[in-house]
């Protein structure tokens, strides 16, 4: 794949998960709207969500260090040979920039929760229910792209097996 088209790739991945958001944020103030759902309800939800995907981001970052850093990672089994093939490809500095991402929506989403009074479907209501959405989307994005490097790292094995 040509680096414009991963480009255009990742750049159309980050858009379709705010466009997500964006729905199911829409979704929610219709259902607020027509009394299908309270907003006490819906910003306890999001209370829920973002601390369900704090701890879930926690073990992710422990786990990407683990993974990329640490002596004892799959990384270092795999040999300098894998990680100099991922980092001429740019695989990892996209890795930790989806991390990035997802870190930076959590903090965001921080401050939102703090800030919101829940009484009503104002702005920041609103934004607290997209950007924790949006996070909570992120969280599975992450945990794919660690499950595509596994499987990528298993296929350089078995071709690395299959040359000897």
């Amino acid at each position: 794949m040509s680096n414009t088209r991963l480009k255009r790739f990742l750049v159309w991945g980050y858009l379709v998960e705010a466009l997500a958001a964006s729905v199911l944020t829409a979704m929610l103030y219709v259902a607020v709207k027509n009394n299908i759902l309270r907003i006490e309800q819906v910003v306890m939800a999001m209370n829920w969500c973002h601390d369900i995907c704090t701890r879930v981001l926690t073990a992710g970052a422990i786990s990407w260090v683990v993974i990329l850093v640490l002596p004892f990672g799959l990384m270092t089994f795999l040999g300098d040979e894998f990680k100099a093939m991922l980092l001429a490809a740019g695989a990892v500095t996209e890795y930790v920039k989806a991390n990035i991402v997802a870190a930076a929506s959590f903090c965001l989403a921080f401050v939102l929760i703090t800030k919101c009074d829940g009484k009503t479907f104002d702005l920041i209501v609103t934004a607290t229910i997209f950007i924790n959405l949006y996070a909570l989307i992120n969280i599975f994005t992450v945990s794919k792209n660690a499950v595509d490097l596994l499987w990528l790292a298993q296929k350089y094995r078995q071709l690395k097996g299959a040359q000897k």
